[in-house]
C-alpha cells in the first residue's frame, strides 16, 4: 500500500451544518473530528449537506473560525470569498436566521398558536432528524468520486444516503451521536410521534454500510454492537476543550444555568421544568434565577425569574455567574453534550435518569439525579440553599472531566484509522 494511503491524508466530512463549537450536541461532536483532522495536517473537505444557514450573506470560514477546511455546500454557493443561499430552503433559513433574537421569539410564537389551531387532536410530530433526498445524494456521492478521499466521515446514519451513489471505494466511517431507534422508542413512549421513524432493523441496515462505526459512549457502541454483531464499534467519547478552572470566586449567587437547542427532547424537558419544578423552587427561594442560553429561547413564554439569552458564540460570561446547570430531559438516547458544556465551566448538574445515559456512574459525582418533579425541586432548592453541599459537588470535576480529554479522543481516533489502514 503506498504512503499516501497509509497516511490517510484526505478527510471527506459530510455533515447537516456547519460544526460550530456550542451550537448543539451534534456539531460539538463533529467539531471534535474536524479539529483532530485539521491539526493533524490532513486536507479535509467539509460537506454541509443542509440548506439551515447561518444568513444570506456568510464567511463559512468566519463562522467556523478557521479557513482551513475545503467547503461544500449543497445550498449555497460561494461567490468572492461569501456564500449565499441556492435554495427556497436555504433562502428561508438565512432569512430567519438574519433576524434579531426578539423578532425570531415572536415569530416562533405565532407559528406554534397557529399550528395550534390547526392540530385537531394530538401533539406534534418530534423531528429527530433529516434524510438526504436523491439529488442531494448524488451530489455528495459526484464530489467523493471525484475528490478520492481516503476516508469519508458521516454524520449520523440520516446522511448515508450517497453511499450507493458512489463509484469510488474511500472507507467509511460513520459518527453516531445517538442510538436512533432508542430514541425512537423513548420519544414514542410518552405518546408523541416521531418522524422520521427509525427501527432497529433500519439503524442495522444502515450500519452495514460503514467499515467503522463510532459511538459517542459505551453504552451506545453496546447497543451498536448488538445491531451490527460482524462489527466492533469504538467509543470515543466527546472532549472538553475549556479546562476545568476549579471552585470560582465570588460566589455565584442564586443563579443556574440551562443550556440547549430547540431539539424536541429539549423544548420538552424545560417545559416540564417550568410547569411543574420551578414555582416549587420560587417558593422556596424567591430569589432564585434560571438563565437560559440557546436556540431553545426561540419560542419560550416569559416566565418568573428567567432569564432568555438566545444563542451566543461562548457561555463563559454567563456560565461564571451562576452555581449550577440543570438537564431535565424526559426522553431521547445518547450522551447529552451539553452536560460536558456545563462540566467544562466547572458547573455540576441536576439531571434525570434519561441525562445521565452514557456518563460514567461514579461516587461521588458531579453528576445528581432525580427524575420526578417534586424530587428534581428539592435537588434545587438544596443546592441553591446549601453552598457546601453544592461546592462539594463541583470539588469532583477535575477528577471527573479526565474521562472526556482531548488527548484520549485524538489518541483513540488515530489508533481508530491506522487499524482499518493496517487491515487493508
Amino acid at each position: 500500500m503506498n504512503n499516501k494511503k497509509q497516511n490517510s491524508d484526505k478527510i471527506f466530512m459530510v455533515v447537516e451544518e456547519l460544526p460550530c463549537r456550542g451550537h448543539n450536541g451534534y456539531s460539538t461532536y463533529n467539531r471534535a473530528f474536524l479539529d483532530y483532522f485539521l491539526t493533524s495536517g490532513k486536507e479535509v473537505h467539509l460537506c454541509v449537506t443542509g440548506p439551515r444557514l447561518p444568513g444570506l450573506v456568510f464567511r463559512p470560514g468566519q463562522q467556523l473560525g478557521s479557513n482551513k477546511p475545503i467547503f461544500h455546500y449543497l445550498h449555497a454557493f460561494e461567490l468572492g470569498g461569501f456564500c449565499f443561499p441556492s435554495t427556497r430552503a436555504a433562502m428561508l433559513r438565512g432569512v430567519y436566521a438574519s433576524l434579531p433574537t426578539a423578532l425570531r421569539v415572536r415569530l416562533q410564537n405565532l407559528m406554534s398558536f397557529r399550528s395550534s389551531r390547526k392540530r385537531q387532536s394530538g401533539p406534534p410530530a418530534a423531528v429527530i432528524g433529516r434524510r438526504l433526498d436523491p439529488a442531494e445524494s448524488a451530489s455528495i456521492a459526484r464530489r467523493i468520486d471525484s475528490i478520492a478521499p481516503d476516508w469519508v466521515f458521516v454524520d449520523t446514519i440520516f446522511r448515508a444516503g450517497f453511499i450507493p451513489f458512489l463509484q469510488s471505494s474511500p472507507k467509511l466511517a460513520l459518527i453516531a451521536h445517538d442510538v436512533f431507534y432508542q430514541r425512537c422508542q423513548s420519544i414514542a413512549a410518552q405518546g408523541i410521534p416521531v418522524t422520521p421513524w427509525v427501527s432497529a432493523e433500519d439503524e442495522a441496515a444502515s450500519l452495514n454500510y460503514f467499515d467503522r462505526i463510532v459511538a459517542i459512549s459505551d453504552d451506545d457502541a453496546t447497543l451498536l454492537q448488538a445491531l451490527t454483531p460482524s462489527s466492533t464499534p469504538s467509543a470515543l467519547m466527546s472532549p472538553l476543550d475549556v479546562a476545568v478552572p476549579g471552585i470560582p470566586t465570588p460566589n455565584p449567587g442564586r443563579r443556574v444555568l440551562y443550556l440547549g437547542s430547540r431539539a424536541h427532547h429539549n423544548i420538552q424537558g424545560l417545559q416540564w421544568f417550568l410547569d411543574e419544578i420551578w414555582p416549587q423552587v420560587l417558593a422556596t427561594v424567591p430569589d432564585a434565577a434560571l438563565d437560559v442560553v440557546g436556540s431553545v429561547c426561540d419560542g419560550l413564554q416569559p416566565s418568573p425569574n428567567v432569564m432568555l439569552h438566545g444563542r451566543v458564540d461562548n457561555i463563559a460570561a454567563i456560565a461564571c455567574n451562576t452555581g449550577f446547570a440543570i438537564n431535565p430531559v424526559l426522553a431521547g438516547s445518547g450522551l447529552k453534550i451539553k452536560m460536558l458544556d456545563y462540566f467544562a465551566h466547572s458547573l455540576p448538574c441536576i439531571t434525570t435518569d434519561v441525562g445521565a445515559i452514557g456518563f460514567p456512574r461514579v461516587s461521588p459525582s458531579p453528576i445528581r439525579i432525580s427524575s420526578d418533579a417534586d424530587s428534581y425541586a428539592t435537588a434545587v432548592i438544596e443546592w441553591l440553599q446549601n453552598d457546601a453541599l453544592r461546592e462539594r459537588a463541583r470539588s469532583i470535576l477535575p477528577s471527573y472531566v479526565t474521562y472526556f480529554s482531548r488527548e484520549n479522543f485524538d489518541r483513540q481516533l488515530a489508533s481508530l484509522m491506522r487499524l482499518d489502514f493496517a487491515a487493508c
